[in-house]
């Protein structure tokens, strides 16, 4: 979720306005918003959640992570993978995975299920 600039109304209320990784946007309490996932969040307050959002390197779709993915919030599925700050950043609604990540990385990542052109297995 990003945060949105605050109006003075919500800065003294409390409150400010977020974009899902969708694109929609929402009104949320600021211990709210520090508290819940994006997952909890939409639950609450009855949006969809996004079944898969895209995983993106130089302009190659790899695959997808599932809409609650976090780059820090997981627990790899591989012990010779510990994810780092730097290994996705979302852009425009895509997570864009680091260079360094390779396929086994990847695959290391709960819920990732990879492209079907596959070139990415192969350092392309």
């Amino acid at each position: 979720m990003k945060r949105l600039p605050q109006s003075l109304e919500q800065l003294g209320a409390g409150r400010a306005t977020y974009e899902l990784r969708d694109g929609q946007t929402i009104e949320l309490d600021l211990d709210e918003a520090r508290t819940a996932t994006e997952a909890e969040i939409r639950a609450a307050h009855g949006l969809d959640e996004p079944t898969a959002v895209p995983v993106m390197r130089n302009g190659r779709l790899l695959g997808t992570v599932p809409g609650d993915f976090h780059p820090m919030g997981f627990d790899s599925l591989d012990p010779l993978y510990d994810p780092r700050p730097h290994d996705f950043r979302e852009e425009n609604g895509v997570w864009i995975a680091h260079n360094s990540l390779g396929p086994g990385d990847l695959a290391a990542v709960p819920g990732f299920i990879p492209a079907e052109d596959e070139s990415h297995q192969n350092g392309q």
